[in-house]
């Protein structure tokens, strides 16, 4: 469109002038996007979580396409933020801050706990060490191995039975 300006006036739009060709070529990248993104939510139309996360990063690793691989790359980073802040709060303090159940590790509530314990009781220490939290394996994202979230999950639960458990939060 610069290139109007500097021409002869009738001349200048047929050179230069915007074509449905010129338009197609435009916007061809944000078309494929477009599409990567529709096929990106057909798959995960029951995922969320670690899952979501799993389903993305196979598409920027089983790819040949480099566009396809950037952009799944670029989508991924964007996806994983709220997963790291997760696993960050749990690493570090032994909360878990999991709203929506998106985390490869979980709380269970009471009732669950009494199911597994039977009739011992509720609160027990060894209850709360045994059963409070588990490690929910169909969650954990293929960018975390699974050794690593064994100990990822066994750190957090130490640092929650620590502050609530033994009552030592200062620690």
């Amino acid at each position: 469109l610069t290139q109007l300006g500097e021409g002869p006036p009738h001349q200048g739009v047929s050179k230069a002038g915007v074509t449905l060709k010129r338009c197609v070529i435009w916007t061809r990248d944000a078309t494929m996007g477009l599409r990567l993104m529709s096929l990106m939510v057909e798959q995960s139309k029951n995922l969320k979580g670690g899952q979501l996360i799993s389903l993305i990063h196979s598409f920027s690793l089983n790819h040949g396409d480099p566009y396809v691989m950037a952009f799944a790359e670029r989508l991924l980073s964007d996806v994983t933020r709220p997963f790291y802040d997760m696993l960050r709060q749990w690493v570090y303090d032994g909360e878990l801050s999991d709203p929506f159940g998106e985390f490869f590790v979980s709380e269970q509530n009471e009732d669950e706990m009494m199911d597994l314990n039977g009739d011992q009781g509720k609160g027990g220490a060894t209850s709360v060490w045994e059963d409070k939290y588990k490690l929910n394996d169909k969650m954990v994202p293929t960018i975390v191995a699974d050794d690593f979230a064994r100990r990822v999950f066994l750190i957090g639960k130490t640092l929650n039975f620590i502050r609530y458990g033994c009552g030592d939060a200062n620690w």
